[in-house]
């Protein structure tokens, strides 16, 4: 019997870069609700998830935050960012399937998840400024 995964619902995308490599653009797509940033990119393999796609996670607020890799099949990065799009702490190579909690160093209002080891290949720091856009008629819930 074959299994099928439900694939989460097409979310809005933005095009996001950070300022230490402009010429590498990836499109994001946006998680701005509980349901959204809960299902993250769970489920996700090699075959719909290139090297210039992710996620943004947006928040309400500016707090501490912790993700996970549950139901997650491929290597992440996570990029934590403060208020200002700075990143303040980066995840690397975050193991598939771990429901081990992976903390931001210090506060963070959005999180930024890409393919796995591109942090390290783009040269990311915590610092640099990811640049990105989010639509005037953004609900975040």
């Amino acid at each position: 019997m074959a299994c099928s995964v439900k694939m989460p619902q097409k979310i809005d995308e933005i095009e996001l870069y950070f300022e230490s490599q402009p010429e590498y653009k990836f499109k994001v797509m946006l998680a701005t609700n509980d349901q959204e940033r809960t299902t993250g990119l769970m489920f996700r393999t090699a075959e719909n998830l290139s090297e210039h796609q992710g996620m943004l996670f947006v928040f309400k607020d500016f707090a501490p935050r912790t993700f996970w890799m549950r139901n997650t099949y491929l290597q992440l990065d996570i990029i934590y960012l403060d208020a200002d799009k700075k990143i303040v702490s980066i995840v690397e190579n975050a193991q598939p399937l771990s429901d081990k909690a992976l903390p931001s160093i210090y506060p963070a209002k959005y999180v930024v998840e890409i393919r796995g080891n591109l942090s390290k290949q783009l040269n990311l720091k915590t610092g640099y400024s990811a640049i990105f856009e989010l639509p005037k008629n953004i609900v975040i819930e």
